[in-house]
């Protein structure tokens, strides 16, 4: 019999559970950010929920092959049970998501329409293998909001935020996005294989993450940036390279991506920076 453990297509939308011996916690999306907390009993799952606007209690009951439940669920101070059921969601062999979420750049009606997703989507439309999504961000909230849907995200995904940076984050209509909080926001998405700043000056190193990290020192030019990171998320997703490997290789291959850059180069050094993923505490 399988555990609780794993992605589920549920009557209220996707659901992401995580089982800890008899402990199981959840998140899934219900008017906002919802959570269930709950302990297992033999094969039945009981548990609290809780919502942007209301709480209850609610019980799930596994089915023997562990690939779906029934189950019912009850706000606090009402007695009528309604249904509650969902079926598990299984990685999709040989599929990676590239997932970029992107702030807007424009700053008035004087600047035309561009977007580095879409470059990206254009880049990988061949590749039979990479699966990619773009996703625009206007504040804090919203780019909350996507990286949560990280979360019931069953394949591999890499995760590329565009925007505006500082040394202190991200840099979105005037106001800064810590980069701690997307830590925290992607904390429990066990499918992410890198997170990229395609940003200037993102205040990297300060705070390892549970997964690998990229980004730049540097106000990376636009040019720069775009080719650069070509190389690097091709190396990735076509070439078969895990996020470190394809890290140690770009600066071989793109002479300018590190510190220095060579004599007569029309791009500035970017200052590339990749920080592997902080181990788990035992």
């Amino acid at each position: 019999m399988r555990g609780w453990d794993g992605i589920w297509d549920t009557s209220f939308g996707r659901a992401r559970l995580i089982q800890h011996g008899a402990r199981v916690h959840g998140f899934y999306e219900c008017g906002g950010p919802s959570e269930i907390d709950g302990v297992v009993r033999v094969d039945r799952l009981e548990f609290r929920y809780r919502e942007p606007n209301v709480s209850g209690t609610g019980h799930f009951q596994l089915a023997e092959d562990g690939r779906a439940f029934s189950g019912e669920w009850r706000p606090d101070g009402e007695s009528k049970w309604s249904p509650w059921n969902g079926r598990r969601i299984e990685a999709q062999p040989g599929i990676t998501w590239l997932v970029v979420f992107e702030a807007h750049w424009q700053r008035s009606f004087a600047e035309g329409e561009y977007a580095f997703g879409h470059m990206l989507r254009e880049l990988f439309a061949r590749s039979s293998g990479v699966r990619v999504r773009q996703r625009f961000f206007g504040d804090e909230a919203s780019l909350d909001q996507w990286c949560r849907e990280l979360l019931v995200l069953p394949e591999p995904a890499i995760v590329v935020i565009a925007s505006h940076g500082v040394a202190e984050g991200l840099s979105v209509r005037g106001k800064v996005i810590d980069t701690k909080k997307v830590f925290d926001s992607l904390r429990y998405a066990a499918n992410l294989k890198l997170l990229h700043f395609s940003s200037c000056l993102v205040g990297l190193g300060r705070e390892r993450a549970p997964f690998p990290v990229s980004g730049y020192a540097t106000s990376v030019d636009w040019g720069a940036s775009a080719l650069l990171e070509f190389t690097y998320l091709d190396l990735i997703l076509n070439r078969g390279m895990d996020p470190a490997t394809a890290a140690a290789k770009l600066p071989l291959l793109v002479r300018y991506a590190g510190d220095s850059a060579p004599r007569g180069s029309p791009y500035p050094a970017a200052g590339f920076r990749f920080f592997p993923a902080r181990l788990a505490e035992s």
